[in-house]
């Protein structure tokens, strides 16, 4: 007779969370009282409880055979420490035991029905049982989203079962490989304890059989999918019987809001969950939850009792001299250790272990502060003592505050104190208010009063730029300057167009002083002397005369009349261009080179003030000449095809480059694209060339971390599509030591607010054009004169503006040519802005003739879909290069466009349509694109004449479209801009060079 399989059920606790295991195995024991019940305490036990006492065997985590077990509980916080145990501790039963198989839940689940179907798979020859975490699709916008489920990891490790098989012990020696050392909350590198690394073992192992009856393991993020019913005592979901339910984030003792990692249910909310809810508080109140609640996590202290801050655990991770510094046993350092400074003897400013310790795990702090330990050090010790939001002891402060006042710095004790108050009951109402606020509300506020109350990062130096003396300095905007220098490669000047303006807040008159240097007679000799001239309101107050080359010094007495904001403007009577002098492709007017503004000694523009540093200051870059390309190689968007477009103008030119991909935080479709199979995972050329957008570039240092930066020339392309650069994105600038603009459009407004270079650099254009496309592919119409028109909506349907092209087709379609007109609008990622797509289909209903396709393609995909229709229609509100426009122009197909903004860089009247215009001010926040700015309103009557001329005028269209491709064959092909790069890329490697 065959005895019955050896079954150990077991969970993972903290001594805190005894309770939830006390009311677990009693429920287990309930439907499987032949299972061996086993708790594993990963904590001391003390004389907190009796294990001799409980109705389970208990195993203290200190008795397992750890290999260095004091290291190991040293590295975890107490959930990183829970999670990474769960393989050795797996392995230690089926030996111990002698177990057939081995089933975990977490300690806050309660079962109501037997597991048959585990049983039933392990039986059948399954190496392991995996519950995922969404059955179904989320369609609102609560938490957890799917993005935040991608983020946990696919299954639900709050339950796992394991089998005897062939493939058991390499599994547990593989996943023990991976959370000895990497079970960490870390988002940024694609780790949620052992979640995430479980998504790979059922393609490696095999054998995984995944559970999708809904009755299992039931929480807060599969309830959107769950219908909960009851027949009596007896609860169902979708029917089936319910088998456990996982409780996480519940409050025993305070259940209102259910679980406090999801928003979208209330226990008002919850209907026939509700009496199995208090059910399950009540369980747990009774097993002893209010006294073990409060019992202290043993591994969150230092022997000397000290705590240990989740700094000097990451430290302790990533460090091997912090490794070696606190010895054999980590918890024996204390605080001493942790107070030792770190800085020389003698220095300004005392920088303690344990500041510097929070200084690594803040990429912020290293971008603010490069040296902590070094230069900087007076700079960041003043920072650390008076932010309060790490809640790092006063004590740790206390040695660095002093020294700081002994240097004669003014730091505010009482400052401190206040923000020490502000931050303790911020965090204590925090979550209160979040469950009873909106939440854009609750999110908007809570990041106005942490910016109110954190005491600012001191950014006046940038990780590539050395600091000056101190000034008074006004921040104003400016315009009509443009801070860089391709002909004498200074960078502590500017450039200023023949006008230029500030906005100067609280005028108040008095004097204003001018300096720079006049040298545009190097380069046009007819303007060797110039005269400026200043103006306040548009009314002209007076100007002087600069008679000689080289510096100058100008002062003007400014009247006093006016209050308020006021507009400065400074003209000059001469200027010259670049390209008319045969000076290479700058089409910019200059005339004069600025120094620094002030008006009564504060600065309201300074050019000279940072000298920026190539590759880091360190000189000599050590590494090959070349570009490392950095983008979204993989993915279906344009930023991502802008990267892609370089990689063809770095292939065209005798330029060495590599391809490294960046898809953080992207939730574009991945395509097939030819470059993925060039991808490398380092960074060996002297230049990185990012084609990562401003408000990304934070997210990239962090990614990827400072050594990519490091010893580079650091290049960004950003696309952006209005007249001003957005103010909230300028710490951007301190990621990169030039940025390649590819329109003027965007030159233009990134110049008016950049502290490096900014360069003209378009795009390449070229591929492999379609043959014979057959309009069935796309289910399109044969017989109509087909306009395309396609946008993403990651990049804002208002910006885009499909109403005012299916306006135009309506008025054009009209008439003689009805039947005759047809309009394809192609939208990416509808699925991102559910709100506006239907808003389109809206706007679209009841149009004959119009076409829309919503599913991804891939590039060639289309090229093929602009190749099979006609022309190509954008009636965009602004744009900052014009993708698909340049696209349809290479395929020789006539387009038309709004006449504003960076596809004038290539459309002209002679190759293109160009409609008219007003310039109207943003009335709502589009994203980043804010109330106030400009953008364009096209005529759309303009429009539509222009759309009816095209249908009926062969020749026309035949001209511009021939027009078109020449302009994009001779002046944009990758051979082209591959000349471009070519002669920029060897003026960087120059200024390397001289660097050193």
């Amino acid at each position: 007779m065959t005895s019955a399989p050896r079954t150990v059920v077991c969970t993972v606790v903290s001594a805190n969370y005894l309770a939830r295991a006390r009311v677990l195995m009693n429920s287990l024991r309930t439907h499987h009282p032949d299972w061996v019940q086993h708790v594993l305490i990963v904590d001391e036990i003390g004389d907190r409880f009796d294990p001799a006492g409980e109705r389970f065997s208990v195993s203290e985590v200190g008795d397992l055979p750890f290999e260095s077990p004091r290291e190991l509980f040293f590295r975890y916080d107490i959930l990183e420490l829970n999670t990474a145990v769960k393989p050795f501790f797996f392995r230690w039963l089926f030996e111990e035991y002698t177990a057939d198989r081995v089933i975990y839940l977490d300690p806050d689940i309660e079962v109501y029905a037997p597991l048959a179907e585990v049983e039933g798979a392990l039986d059948a020859g399954a190496l392991m049982c995996l519950t995922p975490h969404l059955t179904g699709v989320n369609d609102d916008d609560g938490k957890p989203s799917d993005l935040d489920i991608l983020v946990a990891g696919s299954y639900n490790l709050g339950f796992l079962a394991l089998g005897r098989h062939p493939n058991l012990y390499p599994f547990l020696d593989w996943w023990w490989g991976k959370l000895e050392f990497e079970c960490l909350v870390d988002f940024q590198r694609g780790l949620f304890v052992d979640q995430k690394w479980m998504d790979l073992a059922p393609g490696i192992f095999g054998d995984a059989h995944i559970i999708r009856d809904p009755g299992y393991n039931v929480a807060y993020w599969n309830l959107p999918h769950r219908n909960i019913s009851t027949q009596g005592e007896d609860y169902f979901v979708n029917e089936n019987p319910l088998v456990f339910f996982h409780f996480s984030g519940l409050d025993p003792e305070e259940p209102t809001f259910f679980s406090k990692h999801q928003d979208r249910y209330t226990l008002r909310n919850l209907g026939a969950l509700r009496p199995l809810i208090d059910q399950y508080c009540k369980r747990v109140l009774e097993a002893g939850h209010g006294q073990s609640k409060n019992w202290p996590y043993a591994f969150d202290v230092f022997a000397d009792g000290e705590t240990i801050l989740p700094p000097v655990r990451h430290g302790y991770r990533n460090s091997e001299d912090i490794r070696t510094a606190a010895g054999e046993d980590p918890f024996a350092a204390g605080a001493r250790f942790l107070n030792e400074s770190l800085t020389p003897p003698g220095a300004e400013a005392l920088v303690t272990r344990v500041a510097y310790l929070y200084w690594q795990t803040r990429t912020d702090l290293q971008v603010a502060y490069p040296s902590p330990i070094g230069s900087d050090a007076p700079r960041y010790a003043r920072w650390f003592v008076e932010e309060q939001e790490s809640q790092i002891p006063a004590r740790f402060k206390s040695a660095m505050l002093s020294s700081l006042s002994s240097a004669g710095a003014s730091v505010s004790p009482w400052k401190i104190a206040l923000r020490q108050r502000l931050f303790r009951h911020a965090h204590k109402y925090s979550a209160y208010l979040r469950q009873r606020l909106p939440r854009d509300i609750y999110l908007a506020a809570k990041e106005k009063f942490f910016r109110w109350a954190a005491p600012p990062l001191d950014l006046s130096e940038t990780p590539f730029g050395t600091l000056t003396t101190p000034r008074k300095v006004a921040w104003v905007r400016q315009k009509g300057f443009h801070p860089q220098d391709e002909y004498d490669r200074s960078t502590n000047e500017a450039w200023m167009g023949e006008q230029a303006s500030l906005e100067i807040p609280n005028y108040g008159g008095g004097r204003l002083k001018i300096t720079g240097t006049h040298t545009a007679f190097e380069y046009a000799p007819a303007l060797e002397k110039l005269h400026l001239s200043i103006s306040i309101a548009g009314e002209t107050i007076g100007g002087q005369q600069i008679d000689q080359p080289g510096k100058f010094s100008l002062l003007f007495e400014l009247p006093e009349q006016h209050e308020g904001s006021v507009r400065l403007g400074i003209e000059s009577s001469h200027s010259f261009s670049p390209t008319d002098l045969g000076l290479g492709d700058d089409s910019r007017t200059l005339s004069v080179r600025i120094g620094e503004i002030s008006l009564n000694h504060t600065v309201l523009v300074d050019f000279s003030e940072r000298e920026i540093e190539p590759v880091n200051g360190a000189g000599r870059s050590p590494h090959t000449p070349g570009l490392n390309i950095v983008g979204y190689f993989q993915q279906e968007l344009g930023i991502a095809e802008s990267a892609r477009l370089a990689s063809l103008a770095a292939e065209a030119s005798p330029i060495p480059h590599g391809l490294v991909d960046f898809s953080k935080d992207c939730s574009s479709a991945i395509g097939e694209h030819p470059q993925a199979v060039k991808l490398q995972s380092g960074n060996p050329y002297s230049i990185n060339l990012f084609h990562i957008n401003a408000d990304q570039m934070p997210s990239v240092w962090r990614y990827f971390g400072p050594d990519f930066f490091q010893d580079r020339y650091n290049v960004g392309v950003w696309h952006w599509e209005l007249p001003e650069f957005p103010d909230e994105w300028i710490s951007a600038f301190s990621y990169v030591h030039e940025l390649w603009a590819p329109s003027r459009f965007i030159q233009d407004a990134i110049t008016a607010k950049s502290s490096v270079p900014v360069i003209h650099m378009p795009h390449a254009m070229g591929f492999d054009r379609p043959q014979r496309v057959a309009r069935s592919e796309f289910g399109l119409p044969e017989d109509a004169f087909l306009f395309l028109s396609m946008y993403d909506m990651h990049s804002f349907q208002a910006r885009k503006n499909p109403k005012a092209v299916l306006e135009s087709f309506k008025l054009a379609a009209d008439g003689s040519l009805s039947g005759k007109m047809g309009l394809v609008i192609k939208v990416m990622n509808p699925e991102s802005q559910p709100d506006d797509f239907a808003e389109l289909r809206n706007w679209a209903e009841g149009t004959p003739n119009v076409s829309l396709i919503t599913e991804t393609l891939s590039r060639n995909g289309i090229y093929r879909l602009e190749a099979c229709c006609d022309a190509f229609i954008s009636l965009h509100r602004s744009e900052g290069w014009g993708l698909g426009l340049a696209e349809s122009m290479y395929l020789q197909k006539p387009v038309i466009a709004t006449g504003w903004s960076g596809n004038l860089d290539f459309m002209t009247p002679e190759n293109s349509v160009l409609v008219d215009y007003e310039l109207v001010s943003i009335d709502e926040d589009h994203g980043p694109y804010k109330k106030g700015q400009i953008w364009a309103e096209p005529k759309v009557e303009h429009a539509a004449d222009w759309m009816q001329r095209l249908v009926e005028d062969k020749a026309l269209r035949d001209r511009l479209a021939l027009n078109g491709r020449q302009t994009m064959e001779s002046d944009y092909s990758p051979v082209a801009i591959g000349r471009r790069y070519e002669e920029r890329f060897r003026i960087l490697q120059k200024r390397l060079r001289s660097e050193s």
